[in-house]
């Protein structure tokens, strides 16, 4: 692969998609009105996902800096990875605090035991990692979306619509760097591939359940796909792959 074009490319997606973040940026205390909490509408079992979503966004304390120090000949990629972190542990902090407030049992030890995963990613190619974490970007930007539309608290409805919108953006830059390696070595199109077979496997993410509970994650995920998650995933994905293709 041209590094220099790579470089040249990875500078363009940065400047674009940083502008855009610092844009949209939003403060836990300032761009959101605790006031307005209902606890009295709290539904306890959306209480329980949204406590292993924020675990799951808190591993990035874990990930990251794993990802700077491997790939730290990319100074464009880094800088696009830890404006990546810095928003998703916001929403393990966000999340935490709604759930504090509602009363739920949030605990230390859980966010310590997370971070004792093996990362998943750790030895992939940027190109496949890029792939893994756009894919997860996908499903996690439906999932807010569709427990937000369950929430009867107007607090947590706003805070999961920031959230969605937040992997969304991170998705969009995601896939602008597999566009770019992609079409910089052409013969990646064998590895997309075969990620997009793996990523069917329902063993993807059991690494989490080690740390949360295989039963607690297996119901969490259960429920996205009956609130059709899936689907609406697959088909976002499907078109997106099509442009990356053609």
């Amino acid at each position: 692969m041209d590094i220099k074009a790579f470089q040249a490319g990875s500078k363009d997606i940065y400047l674009k998609y940083y502008g855009l973040m610092e844009k949209r940026r939003w403060a836990i205390d300032s761009d959101l009105n605790w006031a307005e909490m209902q606890t009295e509408k709290a539904d306890r079992p959306l209480q329980e996902m949204l406590y292993i979503a924020s675990l799951i966004e808190s591993y990035t304390f874990t990930t990251t800096p794993l990802f700077l120090q491997r790939h730290k000949d990319l100074p464009w990629i880094i800088s696009l990875q830890m404006a990546r972190g810095y928003e998703e542990c916001k929403h393990g902090n966000a999340l935490w605090r709604y759930l504090e407030n509602l009363g739920y049992p949030v605990l230390e030890t859980d966010l310590i035991e997370i971070q004792q995963v093996p990362d998943k990613f750790e030895g992939m190619t940027l190109f496949e990692r890029n792939l893994y974490s756009w894919l997860s970007e996908i499903e996690t930007t439906v999932f807010y979306r569709k427990v937000s539309e369950q929430l009867a608290d107007p607090l947590g409805k706003n805070l999961l619509s920031l959230i969605s919108a937040d992997e969304r953006v991170h998705g969009s830059f995601l896939l602008e760097t597999i566009k770019l390696e992609l079409g910089l070595n052409p013969g990646l199109v064998q590895n997309l591939q075969q990620i997009l077979v793996d990523y069917q496997n329902p063993e993807k993410e059991s690494h989490y359940g080690s740390a949360v509970g295989e039963a607690t994650f297996r119901e969490v995920r259960q429920w996205a796909n009956q609130n059709g998650l899936a689907e609406e995933v697959g088909e976002h994905v499907k078109q997106k792959i099509a442009t990356l293709l053609h």
